[in-house]
């Protein structure tokens, strides 16, 4: 009965905990898919997880019921028997109370633990099963770590068996014999872990005086250390080592590893390791990311809150802290986990303070890809190329481009956040068009052409639709009309006046379409698309632009019309 309502309790206990943790759950799964720390098959395999281990404790809850009810419905039915012989023996058989208690009583007893001892088995099983469901590890092998982690548990073991063996009345030699195995075993293993221990210390002494003749680093050896600078770095207040800390519970280190892994299959280059390292003149919850020493980014965030997001901007279901996501400009609070339930009642996103670091690091590394690809990781990605496909290369480099002049065509692919992992159609590409015009801006658009099926499909809105708008006709004629060559190629030479209008109603559409999650695309001629770029780049980050070659036959496309640009409206005016 205590073996039964301890089980039943701790099944109960835990039924409701997981049950009451499962929102959450659910939550921080969708919060790393969200952030691209795992992709849709891991999150399935997670919310299957969380399904099962809820499944697992409600059944349990009630199997321990059923096993509670059969030891019960032992004890009746010992009682049953016991109170039916004594009625049998006295009334039918003439025995007296006494004799009739003796005799029934015992073979009542002997019948009961023939039924009892069953159902302590199943009782004990249960209560293994609930309690240790939380561990991972084979049973067999948790019980021997845990009966047998040291020798002096079995050799006191033994020494209680002898003693047992020597009382009167006691069955001596079983004890002795398990006394003799429990005894052997723990001489035995503590013969081996004295020896295991020695075999480790000679071993660590042989590694110290492998290191010894180093001998301490030179003042010349230190200083050239400091000209070597990390490409990315994050610095991080004091509050928020617990972030990165793994002993205090922190995931950010492990979200970062994810990070470089996707973005090594989304970009299709490796992402330089970065360098994590806490910051005394920083706010203690501020953080700031540095791409080759110089800073790039700034945030701040509360270890000890959540963040919590709408798309509409409305906020106001939750009392918290307001302030801007980092990494995509929306308004958001910082709010206590008290209020988590109000949150979640109200569909707010909520994000954990190591999900806004990582996702904003994300971010940044995308939007400076560009910076992170030089001629070495160039070398290193066509070595990887040559392994597979040695004559492909080999046509290319030297013969037909330059190493320089791949780099700079891979760096304008990355620039506008187009993927280099197709590097071999790339590759192609350029040995085809390289003999025609080694021209990088040239180049460049043959590129993305071979590469417009990956362009679409990364365009599309969450309705699978790519949806596009266009300049008025009349401003394309003008644009068409200032285009000048210059030493750096075709460039767009055109009124400021008209630009600023431009670039007004640009922002407009992009901030409309950011709010439905509609990615911003702009299309134009191709011979306008790369100088209608370079004009842009600095104004509008966003911004897509693609040339009506660039979308794939198979794609649903939705033109949303032209942005709003009046001629006749002075610059400036109503902003």
């Amino acid at each position: 009965m205590v073996i039964t309502k301890g089980s039943g309790r701790v099944a109960e206990v835990a039924a409701r905990f997981t049950l009451d943790a499962m929102p959450g759950k659910q939550m921080s799964i969708d919060a790393d898919l969200n952030a691209g720390v795992i992709d849709e098959a891991e999150a399935k395999l997670r919310r299957e997880e969380v399904r099962r281990e809820a499944d697992f404790y409600g059944s349990m809850d009630g199997a321990s019921k059923f096993i509670r009810g059969d030891a019960i419905a032992g004890l009746i039915i010992t009682a049953i028997n016991i109170v039916g012989g004594l009625i049998i023996g006295v009334v039918q058989h003439g025995m007296t109370v006494g004799d009739a208690a003796r005799r029934f009583t015992l073979l009542t007893v002997g019948d009961g633990l023939v039924g009892q001892i069953p159902a302590l088995i199943i009782s004990t099983a249960a209560g293994i099963v609930v309690t240790r469901a939380g561990s991972n590890e084979v049973l067999s092998e948790q019980l021997i770590r845990q009966l047998f982690p040291q020798a002096k548990i079995l050799l006191i073991s033994a020494a209680l068996l002898i003693f047992f063996a020597l009382l009167p009345g006691m069955p001596k030699i079983p004890f002795i014999f398990i006394a003799l195995i429990m005894g052997g075993s723990g001489i035995l293993m503590s013969r081996s872990k004295s020896l295991s221990d020695k075999a480790d210390t000679e071993a660590q002494a042989e590694d110290h005086e492998e290191e010894a003749p180093a001998g301490p680093r030179t003042e010349e050896e230190e200083v050239r250390d400091l000209l070597t600078m990390d490409t990315l770095e994050l610095e991080i207040g004091f509050a928020l080592i617990p972030l990165v800390s793994t002993e205090q519970g922190g995931t950010l280190l492990g979200r970062i590893k994810s990070i470089r892994r996707q973005l090594a299959t989304d970009m299709g280059f490796i992402v330089p390791p970065v360098r994590i390292k806490d910051n005394l003149q920083l706010d203690t919850n501020s953080y700031s990311v540095l791409l080759k020493g110089v800073k790039c980014a700034t945030g701040k965030v509360f270890p000890d809150k959540l963040m919590v997001m709408n798309p509409s901007g409305d906020l106001s279901m939750v009392d918290g802290i307001s302030t801007v996501e980092p990494a995509f400009q929306l308004q958001a609070k910082w709010i206590d986990d008290s209020e988590r339930d109000n949150a979640e009642l109200a569909g707010y996103t909520i994000v954990d303070p190591a999900t806004i670091i990582s996702t904003h690091l994300t971010e940044i590394i995308k939007t400076h890809s560009y910076e992170l690809v030089g001629r070495q990781e160039v070398q290193e990605l066509l070595e990887k190329v040559a392994e597979r496909s040695p004559q492909l290369v080999a046509e290319l480099i030297p013969g037909v481009l330059d190493l320089g002049t791949v780099t700079r065509v891979l760096q304008n692919l990355l620039k506008e956040k187009v993927s280099i992992r197709n590097l071999p159609t790339i590759i192609e590409t350029l040995s085809t068009f390289g003999v025609i015009n080694k021209d990088v801006s040239y180049l460049t658009e043959k590129v993305r052409l071979s590469l417009s099926r990956q362009i679409s499909e990364s365009l599309l809105a969450s309705d699978g639709v790519l949806h596009f708008f266009s300049l008025p006709s009349e401003v394309e004629q003008i644009l068409l009309k200032s285009l000048q060559q210059s030493e750096d190629g075709v460039e767009i030479v055109t009124d400021p006046a008209l630009f600023r209008k431009i670039v007004n109603g640009l922002n407009e559409r992009c901030s409309e379409l950011s709010k439905e999650g509609i990615p911003p695309v702009l299309i134009v001629a191709p011979i306008m698309r790369m100088p209608m770029r370079r004009l842009l780049d600095t104004y509008i980050k966003n911004l897509n632009i693609i040339t009506p070659t660039e979308i794939a036959d198979n794609v649903r496309i939705d033109s949303m019309g032209a942005i709003s640009v009046n001629l006749n409206e002075p610059a400036g005016a109503g902003k």
